[in-house]
């Protein structure tokens, strides 16, 4: 079985490259850490980079659209994927995630860095108050 379940951060914007025959390859690298107890007691994170490709129209949308910006927070489910090649001649590996699909976990509706907002203040108001002692009832 091949199958692998990721979450982590964007470390750059996401790279969309074509083949000759025009297919969208969409590459990034994504931030995956792991807490460890070190031996005084306290907790560190080690982090792994991940490549990940998505081939089609899927990632190329996902990049127009500024999903797979830096910074994003995803989780991807995929599977592996070893390439091997020569190139001055030494042989080179690669092994990297094949993206079957991916989440954004980032809130996309609001920015993603705070803005410094303004205090409050109020605003004097006038107010209607009815004469409840009106002459005019009977009462």
């Amino acid at each position: 079985m091949n199958t692998c379940t990721l979450s982590g951060n964007l470390g750059n914007d996401a790279e969309v490259k074509y083949t000759a025959g025009g297919m969208a390859i969409t590459v990034f690298s994504l931030a995956v850490n792991h807490r460890r107890k070190q031996q005084d007691g306290s907790y560190a994170d080690e982090t792994s980079w991940v490549d990940c490709t998505i081939f089609g129209k899927r990632g190329e949308s996902l990049q127009a659209n500024g999903y797979l910006q830096k910074g994003a927070k995803l989780a991807v489910v995929g599977h592996l994927r070893m390439s091997t090649w020569e190139a001055d001649g030494q042989r080179h590996r690669k092994l990297e995630v094949i993206v079957d699909n991916i989440i954004g976990m980032t809130n996309y509706r609001q920015p993603q860095q705070p803005q410094a907002q303004q205090p409050y203040q109020a605003q004097p108001q006038q107010v209607y108050v009815p004469d409840v002692y009106n002459e005019d009832i009977p009462f």
